[in-house]
């Protein structure tokens, strides 16, 4: 299970077109790309949860969205990671100007804690990312991912959704198990 937000419509067109774009460069085979309708910005993993656990984080959720109010996110430049020499996972980076997002974030890491919910917590700093395909033959994209432009589309977040995720054959299927809305 994870903590993330749902990309608006037409954020989610803006991205695909994008990953179609990159799609026609992929000649070796080796990079799996993320479905539009699997795409969004993950603010948490929680790993395997329990039903009464399930119960908490959802009650943590109502709790801490009604504190905030709702915030644009834009997409900001592409990102990879480990490096954009090295990517093993090509990704967009969000931006949020005032900070709400990374706020958010906290006060929902800390109530987690609070209420002694496990989950593993990143070796990394975070950023806030929409992960757009994961390659197998790092540095293969790195040239064409600083030469294309990406649109700087922006949505607004009104909701805060907690996902299950089920591994598949041909990639990550996520549903959403609840929504807590802003």
């Amino acid at each position: 299970m994870f903590i993330g937000l749902p990309l608006s419509d037409t954020v989610r067109g803006d991205v695909f077109a994008f990953i179609q774009n990159l799609m026609r460069y992929n000649m070796h085979g080796g990079v799996t790309w993320v479905a539009p309708e699997a795409l969004h910005v993950t603010v948490q993993f929680l790993g395997q949860q329990d039903e009464a656990m399930r119960s908490t984080i959802t009650n943590i959720l109502n709790t801490v969205v009604k504190e905030f109010e709702p915030f644009t996110l834009t997409l900001n430049r592409i990102e990879a990671f480990p490096s954009l020499k090295q990517q093993r996972v090509i990704a967009i980076r969000c931006h949020n100007d005032g900070r709400a997002l990374f706020h958010l974030r906290q006060q929902l890491v800390t109530a987690l804690k609070q209420e002694n919910i496990a989950f593993e917590e990143g070796r990394n700093v975070w950023i806030p990312h929409i992960t757009l395909a994961r390659n197998k033959i790092p540095g293969y994209f790195f040239r064409r991912l600083t030469e294309l432009s990406l649109p700087k589309s922006r949505w607004s977040v009104e909701r805060v959704v907690l996902y299950e995720s089920q591994l598949t054959p041909t990639g990550p299927v996520y549903t959403e198990v609840y929504s807590a809305y802003i």
